[in-house]
């Protein structure tokens, strides 16, 4: 139908480039970039070499950006057709409107990034027995940043858009006042699964939110250790 692949273009429009759990600009791009990347170096690379999507490719195919008659554009799976570079930018662009269809909603209205990059903490207990991991690791949950961004929180373009990296640990440290510093960590603070706080933090740290951290003891309180009977 008209305007179907346009559509997700459209998205692109007023996207101002951050990359939050409910975009749908930001699923689009990143659908695009993983096709890009497979789609200009997967019939000329072998799988070893194949793009992990880090900031080298980025860089690399923005300088292929500048040169639309390169030989990297062109596919040779195809025979007796020499693709330059708007040819395939117009087909990685219909593969990922059909892909998000596949995957999410044929209305892009309803496309979130959060949809494709999924976070789940795995433990080393939890993914030795399935009812160990039913017990151990923790609910899938939409994510937003990306890989190369402030939000850090990495995915491999070979394997999907699964989050495969991120900080354990995000702190912000005042040096004027240290009491205004903030830090969170990805799950919690305890390692016992029945413990409240095995996962309490996860949220905060999706949403990127510090939770206070203060250096000098409330005034009154006081820590009293008495030896045991």
């Amino acid at each position: 139908p008209s305007g179907y692949y346009s559509d997700g273009q459209r998205l692109l429009a007023d996207w101002d480039f951050t990359q939050p759990a409910d975009s749908g600009a930001a699923a689009y791009f990143n659908a695009v970039w993983r096709n890009l990347l497979k789609e200009v170096y997967g019939d000329q690379l072998r799988e070893s070499l194949l793009p992990d999507g880090s900031s080298r490719w980025t860089y690399v195919t923005s300088q292929l950006l500048r040169q639309p008659d390169s030989p990297w554009w062109d596919d040779t799976e195809t025979k007796g057709v020499v693709e330059d570079r708007d040819m395939i930018l117009a087909r990685v662009m219909r593969a990922a409107r059909d892909e998000l269809v596949r995957r999410h909603a044929r209305d892009p209205r309803k496309w979130t990034w959060g949809h494709l990059h999924r976070l789940e903490l795995h433990s080393q207990i939890g993914d030795s027995d399935k009812l160990l991991g039913m017990i151990f690791n923790s609910d899938v949950a939409g994510t937003p940043g990306g890989s190369g961004a402030v939000n850090a929180t990495g995915w491999d373009p070979r394997q999907g858009y699964t989050v495969t990296s991120g900080p354990v640990v995000r702190m912000v440290v005042d040096l004027a006042e240290p009491d205004r510093s903030g830090w969170v960590s990805l799950a919690g603070i305890s390692g016992h699964t029945a413990s409240l706080h095995y996962t309490d933090q996860r949220e905060a740290w999706l949403s990127g939110t510090l939770l206070p951290w203060r250096f000098r003891p409330a005034e009154g309180d006081h820590l009293v250790l008495k030896p045991r009977d």
